[in-house]
């Protein structure tokens, strides 16, 4: 797949080990505008989560929980897994230098890019935001929609004359949802007709809105499904509180997936990388691209003068299979692949 493709259906976001604040302010702005957004907490369970999701776009915030190298380390595992190569990975940070930042971007596959937190609140979103749209985040939907047939906390119920009655909420976005009432109520439920008022239920709060009807088809079982689309009319409050509601729900879906994986055992601080991750100068002066050549060049003078020292002898038979084990010696032998760049799914009441 190409890089900038877009997909029919778009891509989930997440944001793996990001700060409480970025959550309820970052993570809220995107959804809002229609970008399906997800948080992951703990990166022992990211990747279990990930497999589940593998064209998604993932970013991880590396100032907490490993080290630099240890981040490092764990983003090129992806490289090694057929089922999270695809992930789009990126980087976010406020303490990362600029020494670091290049190390990340050029010894890893990083389609997602580097994005600084040290940067107005809006200028980040719009950030954030061109990197997604340019990912295909998107893709041909236009609105974030969630399967909700079984939850309790939504529900509908119509009123017509002296005729009350309630319906199940099959799917549901800012744009409209689509319902299961019985087949006997077919009559009010005509194509393009307009539904001057309805009541839409949501954690027990109860919002009045005006749709039209956009589909009405039996499905069996003496059932009918009926797609309506909000009109202009209802309030800026009631998509809000929509909008609110599907964060919830779908975020609750991931929260759950991720607590009932098993947690990755794995050590990433055991790595050959170590002497590549470049320290910041203790005092605070710029890290500039004359800097980064010489560093490199030291270290390449460095590493060719231990490997004139200590010339490689071929392994025997005997050693081949711990030699194999050792994930040093694994490490050593991957290196990072090189960057590689479904009919439209409207949502049922777009």
């Amino acid at each position: 797949m190409n890089l900038h493709e877009n997909t029919d259906f778009g891509r989930k976001v997440f944001f793996l080990n990001t700060t409480y604040e970025f959550q309820q302010t970052v993570v809220p702005a995107l959804f809002n505008k229609e970008y399906e957004v997800y948080t992951i907490n703990d990166y022992r369970r990211a990747k279990a989560v990930l497999k589940n999701f593998p064209d998604s776009i993932c970013f991880i915030d590396v100032d907490d929980a490993l080290t630099p190298n240890g981040w490092f380390n764990f983003m090129e595992s992806f490289e090694n897994d057929e089922m999270l190569s695809t992930i789009f990975l990126g980087i976010i940070s406020s303490t990362l230098g600029y020494a670091q930042k290049m190390h990340f971007l050029m010894q890893s596959v990083v389609p997602a890019g580097f994005i600084g937190l040290n940067q107005p609140h809006d200028d980040l979103i719009e950030q954030i935001r061109n990197i997604l749209d340019l990912n295909g985040a998107k893709g041909r939907r236009r609105f974030v929609r969630a399967d909700c047939l079984d939850d309790t906390r939504i529900g509908i119920f119509f009123d017509f004359g002296e005729k009350r009655f309630t319906a199940r909420v099959k799917d549901i976005s800012s744009a409209g949802l689509s319902c299961i009432v019985s087949l006997r109520y077919q009559e009010f439920f005509k194509i393009n007709m307009l539904i001057r008022e309805f009541s839409l239920i949501i954690d027990n709060e109860t919002y009045k809105c005006s749709a039209a009807v956009l589909k009405a088809f039996v499905t069996g079982d003496d059932k009918l499904t009926v797609v309506i689309v909000f009109t202009q009319a209802i309030s800026f409050n009631v998509r809000k509180s929509i909008r609110e509601y599907l964060q919830s729900f779908l975020q609750g879906r991931i929260t759950k997936m991720a607590h009932d994986t098993m947690p990755d055992q794995k050590d990433y601080t055991l790595s050959n990388n170590g002497s590549y991750i470049l320290d910041e100068p203790e005092e605070a002066e710029e890290v500039t691209e004359e800097y980064i050549a010489a560093y490199n060049a030291k270290a390449a003078k460095k590493a060719e003068a231990e490997k004139a020292a200590k010339p490689e002898e071929p392994a025997t038979e005997a050693e081949k299979p711990a030699e194999s084990a050792s994930p040093v010696a694994e490490s050593e032998a991957s290196a990072p692949a090189e960057n590689e760049e479904l009919a439209a799914e409207e949502p049922a009441a777009d």
